[in-house]
């Protein structure tokens, strides 16, 4: 079985696969749109994230 893919994860690879393909089109528009989108997933990625606490013991 596999496991589902990560939604913020999915949003920051289809950013990607948008941000390359503004690049191949020469379209700036296309292109920062994708890159806005790719940050944006990375950015819910990493606060999903659990803090870790260098204060706290195992």
């Amino acid at each position: 079985m596999t496991k589902a893919p990560d939604p913020a994860t999915a949003k920051a690879v289809k950013g990607s696969v948008t941000e390359a393909l503004g690049k191949i089109m020469a379209d700036p528009e296309i292109e920062a749109r994708g890159a806005a989108q790719k940050n944006s997933g990375q950015v819910e990625a990493e606060a999903k994230k659990p803090v870790k606490s260098k204060d706290r013991k195992p």
